[in-house]
């Protein structure tokens, strides 16, 4: 009887676990043609401040989307927590800050009204207007088709609802479902101390693309690599590096750019580039991640595979250190993979 308790404990415990790691991890956006979408960051000794994990600045990331020859519809995003106000109620929520062509390039069109554009995203503080998530708009607004056009108050910055994406997109962190998406350009009216948009030593945004028709997953990082070589280089001319030791300047100009899959949304585990997101002890989930996922396969087969070869023994070794401690500077989860403390604005240093 204790035989069988256990195996069904056990059964109970990988089914658990897989059916985690597919909804983290292996399942696939659903975005049109996600295996085209990708996430640039960079690698190496950035200077100046992160502020979250695979982060690039915002000068960066237009200068990466305007001088690219690979990706078509680069986008960039942000989470951030807001406090929403309609009528005479108020909560906080998680709510994210985007470029005007956020929805484009994913293929997602809206269920009610329109979603945001580049026109929306021109001028710093001069277009007021957020978008609904589905299901926000269904419990919050009891799906209420005259939505669209009323007035918010997002951190005491009034808003015009403008549209309600469709049903069924979350966004692109697995897990995680911000409730409002407002145009980047209007991030310092909802954070005064967030409004870093041609500041190049601050990095903010995380950043997105899909490869243009006929191009290769092995083309978009040499061209992508050019340009940010040529943008390192003019940045390290400038201002900011005055009192920057030679030193300093060297590791800056030997970073490189990273190209990772971007099919099942953000913080994926292996890069093109052959380089993982490992944890602070060098592992990586990428081990267990191809273990279990072959084309076509449900977590299911997945799961029946978990018994066979390594699998078990990778799950294994990434268990045993599960503990959520904060070491080094970096914060580990051995199911989300690592992500390094955060550093506040104006902590301006070189960071690996």
């Amino acid at each position: 009887m204790i035989a069988i308790l256990s195996l069904a404990l056990g059964i109970g415990a990988n089914t658990a676990i897989f059916t985690l790691l597919d909804q983290l991890l292996l399942r696939m956006l659903p975005i049109q043609n996600p295996d085209e979408i990708v996430q640039v960051a960079s690698s190496g000794s950035h200077y100046g401040n992160n502020q979250g994990r695979e982060m690039l600045s915002h000068p960066m990331y237009r200068d990466l989307r305007d001088k690219n020859e690979t990706l078509v519809g680069m986008l960039a995003r942000r989470e951030d927590s807001m406090t929403v106000s309609f009528g005479t109620e108020s909560e906080r929520v998680l709510g994210e800050v985007v470029s005007g062509n956020y929805f484009q390039p994913l293929g997602v069109g809206p269920t009610l009204g329109r979603v945001l554009t580049s026109e929306d995203d021109r001028t710093p503080g001069g277009h007021p207007v957020v978008v609904l998530a589905y299901d926000y708009w269904q419990s919050r607004f009891n799906a209420d088709p005259k939505s669209v056009g009323q007035k918010i108050v997002i951190n005491n910055y009034p808003m015009t609802i403008v549209g309600v994406s469709a049903a069924g997109f979350a966004g692109l962190s697995p897990g995680v479902l911000p409730k409002v998406r407002l145009p980047l350009a209007m991030r310092k009216e909802i954070n005064p101390r967030g409004g870093q948009l041609e500041e190049r030593r601050s990095r903010w945004v995380q950043v997105f693309g899909r490869r243009k028709a006929g191009v290769t997953k092995d083309q978009v990082k040499p061209n992508l690599q050019s340009v940010f070589r040529q943008v390192i280089s003019r940045e390290v001319s400038e201002k900011a590096f005055a009192t920057a030791s030679s030193y300093t300047r060297e590791k800056f100009l030997q970073m490189n750019i990273r190209i990772m899959p971007g099919r099942t949304g953000r913080g994926q585990l292996a890069a093109t580039d052959g380089t993982t997101a490992a944890g602070p002890d060098g592992d990586s989930w990428a081990g267990v991640v191809d273990c279990l996922r072959q084309p076509g396969d449900s977590v299911d087969r997945a799961g029946e595979r978990s018994g066979k070869g390594n699998c078990n023994s990778a799950v294994d070794r990434r268990d045993a250190r599960t503990d959520h401690s904060i070491a080094g500077g970096r914060e580990f989860s051995s199911i989300v993979g690592w992500r390094r403390a955060e550093r506040l604005p104006g902590d301006a240093a070189l960071i690996q």
